[in-house]
């Protein structure tokens, strides 16, 4: 049974406050972790912090006319806004249990979120051989009373299960943040072999700020995953992504493309478990002001032989009030591999603007042309060739 609109007190308890100390210990390096995530630690000093999941004002939400639609608000799945395809069946974690092996991640940034949720979550699988036609559309919505002197945490957490050989894209969405509303929110992803998943993360809306999100993605022999997020004018928010290839031949990649922001960072760590498996970082930010940055790992292990992992974090600054940082980590266990990174930072091709202005763009016309080409990325097609039949991806 899928729960109703329900809240309650957060105690900051020892527990709790020792967690978010080891959260805070593990990343506090990363200026960009201390200034967009320091309400973690404001959540375990004050007593005026509730946790909402569900929603009693679902009735004004109205979900777009598509084919497949899957409403989540507060964090919870809502049947009633939403529609999909008979061949998806999507469940509450606490009863998908007993249909899969239960997720053991020894992380901090795991153990919080569990802490804060419970048992609260949901699980959407797609059966195996199953090639959905149409992008599967994700929407958050967040409609918590503003109570006075009340800070409120949304802890979405969606387990995407897809089945030997099954195949779809998934695009999520995000409604704008109430002023009192502050998101953790987490996505795994668990692939079959020969499964292939390409799940981009939309533009949030303009200035979003509190928010945090995990994904931990695992692979399959010859399973095939890309995850996309597209930062648009953000505030301050921080990502965090987890490959694990685990099967022969498995591929994993993560595109990020970054376009203005407050503060902004993206942690991202490929692990290499298996024979020949591919991983491939492609992260793209044009700043104006403000700061990102990337922390982007590769670990390939003994049963990592012949795998191939690339990594490159391209950066225009446009003015001397923005900054990025670039720290790449490598860790290789075994020989006959192929690891590397780089990055590059610059600015706009002062030959390409004047080129542009002299076939008669304006001057923002040729900037927005040029940043436009820059973020323009496209995931490794061979490796997808389910979904390139279908034309299902577009980054």
């Amino acid at each position: 049974m899928w729960g109703t609109h329900q809240q309650r007190q957060i105690h900051p308890d020892t527990r709790l406050a020792d967690v978010t100390r080891s959260v805070w210990r593990q990343y506090q390096r990363d200026h960009v972790f201390r200034e967009a995530c320091s309400w973690l630690k404001e959540m375990t000093q004050e007593d005026s912090w509730i946790y909402c999941v569900g929603g009693c004002e679902i009735g004004a939400i109205s979900s777009e006319e598509r084919a497949a639609t899957c409403v989540f608000v507060n964090g919870c799945f809502a049947p009633s806004l939403s529609v999909l395809p008979a061949e998806i069946i999507v469940a509450p974690l606490r009863e998908a249990r007993a249909f899969f092996q239960k997720h053991d991640e020894e992380d901090v940034v795991e153990e919080l979120h569990s802490l804060l949720r419970g048992e609260e979550g949901t699980v959407i699988y797609i059966p195996e051989g199953r090639e959905l036609q149409t992008p599967l559309f994700v929407q958050h919505h967040y409609v918590c009373s503003e109570e006075e002197n009340k800070k409120t945490v949304s802890v979405p957490y969606i387990v995407f299960v897809l089945g030997k050989g099954a195949a779809i894209s998934i695009e999520m969405g995000m409604s704008a943040l109430p002023d009192n509303v502050y998101l953790f929110g987490k996505t795994l992803c668990f692939l079959g072999e020969e499964a292939e998943l390409v799940l981009t993360m939309k533009p949030l809306p303009k200035g979003t700020e509190r928010i945090i999100w995990a994904h931990h993605v695992e692979v399959e022999r010859r399973g095939a995953c890309a995850l996309i997020q597209d930062m648009r004018s953000m505030g301050k928010g921080w990502f965090r992504n987890s490959f694990f290839l685990k099967g022969e031949t498995a591929h994993g990649e993560s595109l990020v493309k970054v376009l203005g922001g407050d503060f902004l960072g993206v942690h991202n760590t490929m692990h290499h478990d298996d024979r020949e498996t591919t991983s491939h970082q492609n992260i793209r930010s044009i700043l104006e002001e403000g700061s990102f940055s990337f922390e982007g790992g590769i670990h390939i292990s003994p049963r990592g032989t012949l795998s191939n992992a690339y990594q490159k974090h391209d950066t225009l600054l446009l003015s001397n009030r923005a900054s990025a940082s670039t720290f790449p980590r490598l860790e290789i266990l075994t020989d006959d591999v192929k690891a590397s990174h780089g990055a590059t930072v610059g600015s706009l091709n002062a030959y390409l603007l004047t080129y542009l202005r002299s076939r008669g763009f304006s001057l923002i016309e040729a900037k927005q042309a040029l940043q436009k080409s820059f973020l323009t990325l496209d995931i490794e097609k061979p490796y997808f060739p389910k979904l390139q039949k279908q034309d299902l991806y577009h980054v």
